[in-house]
């Protein structure tokens, strides 16, 4: 239906098409309403009739009631698959059909009917099937249309979604022939007693694609009815063919397995069998003779002349006295696939009694735990595995506290140096809570940024900063620096790189203050020369001791982090961090960061091979660098 539907969407002149989606539950017209509209409009295409009729029906008083309702249901068919016609030109086909599917309410439909939830994986594979073609050169609902087109043409069936896998457990009932191409680990193909089906050629006219026509012939002096002989043949023929198509049935199922195949099958007069099978005891043959394959009656009759030389039969063809001189003839059993063959004879009074020996158990063990003593102990062993299981304590415990990857900041939380940074610990988290991060959406709905986005603005200033372009400006005043800035500032929000709210945030003067400082000029020469690195993130591990030192020291953790800054300066390198923390002085600032920009300082050198000479913290609260 959605096919139609989007082949459809692509032409409307389609007849076919467009009939199975006017009787689909997606417009919902009758037989009786399309034969009413091409009835009044017989000429042309089907499309070229509804529109005439939606545009100009002939009013018949009998029938008005059902025009109406039929008129209203192509109107609104018809504005909606405009819709999607006009769709069509610029939306890919995954998302059209999305769409299709949810504004007709199909999708839903669909999912409501029997079989639901593989109707609506079905459709799910329709789409992806999609998304994977406009992974290719084509594009666009008419190459998607014509690609099913051709689908169809070479018949190639994409199948349904399997939803119950064998790899879920479950147990699939099908037929043989829907099993072709599927494998499962355990196969049981039961039923192999059946009788093949010939009703077919028992009737009075048989056909052949080849022979023709065979029929009986009418004897009325004798009051006879008897089979011609090329009926006879013919008969003889349609039964070769049948049977040929049982055996490949047969292949079909035999194949399936991947680990146990087990065929269950019934007789019901076991000795006659046995007998029609005694002709094979001791012959040595690949392929069972034609006239005796001409005359199997189910799938029994050419699985067990395979097994009729196997010494596990001989206590069964003995008990019916078939085991005579023969088997001395009988060929040595060469088996070196390694697979067990036992014979069980099972009477009916057999199973009655393990039946009624089974529903004894249950109810005796029904009854013992309905009446059981809560302090008896009724099986040691059960009770003893009982306690050793609920008693077990998982030995390492200790490692699902230890995190697989922290980051710089919070290092913090699992390591201080210091008693007072230990005491200062709860103040800096209820900081950090206060300056939560605010979605972008809502930045603008605040008065004044917090902190963290006050110094999230200002570290990608530093990051787009442009030194080359700030140098001519940096021989005038300061007013001068603070316009280039500005310049560079505006060029940022219009490339993309920096919101407005951010942007409100900085203050032009404290960049010019950066840039004049010793520092600033440092980093100013090394990115007009090339070995200025910003915003450089990075990944090192540790040992999980250095983090707690209860946890073990073999144990690892994966640190990562972003530095600010870094260049080299005669074959070493120099580390910066900007920050913007609104602290009472400079002491408390480095106290604050020293153990982040001393992992800083590992993980560079560690990363990069150099040594690292000095480590600033540049504040743009005092506007001065601070040497670690």
């Amino acid at each position: 239906t959605v096919l139609n539907y989007l082949q459809v969407c692509d032409n409307p002149y389609q007849d076919i098409p467009l009939a199975g989606v006017l009787h689909s539950p997606i417009v919902g017209c009758t037989a009786q309403e399309m034969a009413m509209l091409r009835s009044e409009f017989p000429e042309g295409m089907l499309y070229e009739s509804l529109l005439d009729f939606v545009e100009d029906g002939q009013i018949t008083v009998f029938m008005e009631d059902a025009r109406e309702l039929l008129k209203e249901k192509l109107k609104k068919f018809l504005v909606q698959l405009e819709e999607f016609r006009n769709m069509a030109g610029y939306t890919p086909v995954h998302q059209l059909i999305l769409q299709i599917l949810d504004r007709t309410g199909y999708g839903n439909y669909a999912g409501a009917m029997p079989g639901g939830e593989q109707r609506s994986a079905n459709l799910n594979m329709l789409v992806e099937k999609a998304m994977e073609y406009e992974k290719t050169s084509y594009r666009g609902l008419f190459h998607f249309v014509r690609y099913i087109e051709q689908l169809k043409k070479y018949e190639v069936d994409y199948g349904e979604v399997n939803l119950t896998g064998s790899e879920t457990g479950a147990v699939q009932i099908m037929t043989i022939h829907k099993s072709k191409g599927l494998e499962f680990p355990v196969v049981i193909v039961a039923g192999m007693g059946k009788q093949f089906n010939f009703q077919d050629m028992n009737a009075g006219l048989l056909i052949h694609p080849e022979l023709g026509l065979g029929a009986d012939a009418i004897l009325p002096e004798k009051r006879l009815k008897v089979s011609t002989l090329t009926k006879q043949v013919i008969r003889r023929e349609l039964q070769k063919e049948s049977l040929g198509e049982e055996l490949r049935v047969l292949y079909v199922a035999l194949t399936r397995a991947k680990e146990k195949l087990i065929m269950t099958g019934s007789v019901s007069k076991l000795e006659k069998t046995l007998l029609s099978m005694k002709r094979f005891r001791g012959r040595e043959m690949q392929i069972l003779p034609l006239g005796y394959r001409l005359k199997a009656k189910d799938f029994l009759s050419y699985v067990l002349p395979a097994l009729i030389n196997h010494p596990e039969l001989e206590e069964m063809l003995s008990r019916y006295n078939l085991l005579d001189d023969v088997r001395k003839t009988v060929p040595e059993w060469n088996d070196t696939s390694g697979v067990s063959f036992q014979v069980h004879i099972v009477q009916p009074m057999e199973m009655m009694q393990e039946e009624v020996q089974r529903q004894t158990s249950e109810m005796l063990q029904k009854e013992l735990l309905e009446n059981r003593d809560e302090t008896k102990v009724y099986d040691e062993e059960i009770r003893n595995e009982i306690q050793k299981r609920f008693s077990y304590v998982y030995p390492w415990m200790l490692l699902r506290e230890i995190p697989a990857k922290v980051s710089v900041s919070d290092l913090k939380k699992h390591r201080f140096e210091t008693e007072e940074e230990q005491e200062a610990a709860p103040i800096l988290a209820l900081e950090s809570a206060k300056e939560a991060y605010v979605p972008q959406f809502m930045e603008q709905k605040k008065e004044n940024a917090s902190g963290s986005a006050r110094g999230t603005a200002y570290h990608r200033v530093m990051e787009c900063l442009d030194y080359e372009k700030l140098v001519p400006a940096l021989s005038f005043s300061d007013d001068e620096v603070c316009e280039a800035v500005g310049r560079q500032i505006r060029h940022m929000i219009k490339a993309g790189k920096l919101s407005q709210v951010q942007a409100d945030c900085i203050r032009e003067m404290d960049i010019c203050r950066f840039l004049r400082s010793s520092l600033g000029g440092r980093m100013r020469q090394a990115a007009l020369q090339g070995v200025l690195k910003r915003e450089q993130p990075f990944v090192y591990s540790v040992p999980a001791s250095a983090l707690n030192p209860v946890w073990p020291e073999q144990e690892t953790v994966l640190v990562q982090g972003i530095i600010d800054a870094y260049y080299i300066e005669e074959k070493e390198l120099v580390l910066v961090d900007y920050k913007t923390d609104n602290v009472p002085d400079v002491e408390k600032l480095r106290e604050l960061y020293q153990v982040q920009l001393h992992n800083y300082v590992q993980a560079l050198e560690r990363l990069t091979g150099m040594k690292v000479k000095e480590c600033y913290i540049y504040s743009f609260k005092f506007h001065k660098e601070i040497l670690l």
